[in-house]
């Protein structure tokens, strides 16, 4: 028996993982004519043109009847890998194609978990329903990859801006994206970078992202008590894990923050005595407006205090206030 073996072109799709390998129709005198019976294959397609390592990979084929007689087929789907092994790990039957009709076939196979990475070709070969001759073989087609999964992400975005002092909280928003093509628990964190060029690390979270999904997390940095005044560069970092210090990507702020020192600056705006006249001995009662025009809120000790005609001081009466900062608002305390 001589097997006519004519190739399918197959023009693939390049859509990444999940696009589709379109084969063009082979002509009308391909395959063999077995009494009266005749199939022939008028396209072949995977439905992916890459997988990995343990993932299956789907194909279709389509078979046409151009005989002169009703009847049933057996088809086979070979694989050949990088190295030249070769395995038929699917087939497929149909029945009853009539004359002109058409049948289409899918073939799933697993790739093994081992299997070397490249280029894989396919065949598909048509046979008589008993499996004794061959009336169509594809021909091994080159229709698909084997590649290991990649873990990848990049920052699409981060943002802080705003005045702060050291103590204060600075929100860090960050937009990550799963630029790989497998699922995956990512690690971000945030940071401000210091006028000296130091890091300060801030909070970080895990984002779990199936490929090309983006997902923005809201952060924050501690600015520490001893930070000095300046401009603070807002920065983030994505990571396959929270244990490992080689970044996928990081990124910088669309904006800067200002850190200010803290200060407070507390001022008696006002004062008055209940009274004018008094007897030795007697209490003087005396009124204190107070207020901090600094930029943190403080508590301040006031206390009261009356001259002598000599120029000494009798100091009387104090108590602590509690004060917001700039300007407001103010305390009033009596003495």
């Amino acid at each position: 028996m001589i097997a006519a073996a004519v190739a399918i072109l197959a023009v693939t799709a390049a859509f990444g993982m999940g696009s589709v390998a379109v084969a063009e129709p082979v002509s009308t005198d391909s395959g063999q004519e077995i009494n009266g019976h005749k199939y022939c294959l008028v396209s072949v397609s995977t439905a992916q043109d890459s997988v990995a390592p343990g993932e299956t990979v789907t194909v279709t084929a389509t078979v046409e009847n151009r005989g002169s007689k009703e009847g049933s087929i057996s088809t086979y789907l070979g694989l050949r890998g990088p190295n030249g092994d070769r395995w038929y790990p699917s087939g497929d039957r149909a029945y009853d194609i009539p004359i002109g009709g058409r049948a289409t076939l899918e073939f799933s196979a697993e790739i093994p978990a081992d299997a070397a990475t490249g280029p894989y070709e396919l065949t598909v070969d048509v046979w008589t329903g008993n499996d004794a001759e061959m009336f169509h073989t594809s021909g091994w087609l080159q229709q698909f990859d084997v590649e290991e999964p990649t873990t990848d992400a990049e920052i699409t975005w981060t943002a802080a801006s705003g005045t702060y002092e050291p103590g204060d909280r600075v929100p860090v928003d960050v937009s990550v994206e799963n630029t790989g093509d497998t699922a995956h628990e990512f690690y971000v964190d945030a940071s401000l970078q210091r006028p000296d060029g130091s890091w300060i690390t801030g909070e970080g979270t895990t984002v779990p992202l199936r490929p090309g999904a983006q997902r923005t997390v809201y952060l924050g940095v501690n600015i520490p008590d001893s930070s000095p005044p300046g401009t603070y560069e807002a920065g983030a970092g994505i990571f396959e894990t929270s244990g490992t210090d080689q970044s996928l990507d990081t990124a910088r702020g669309q904006q800067s923050v200002t850190v200010e020192a803290r200060n407070t600056t507390v001022t008696i705006d006002g004062g008055q005595v209940a009274g004018e006249a008094f007897d030795p001995g007697e209490r003087v009662p005396v009124e204190l407006t107070v207020s901090n025009e600094g930029n943190t809120a403080t508590t301040a000790y006031v206390d009261a205090s009356l001259q002598r005609p000599s120029g000494d001081w009798i100091t009387g009466e104090g108590r602590t206030v509690e004060l917001a900062p700039w300007g407001g608002p103010t305390a009033r305390t009596r003495s």
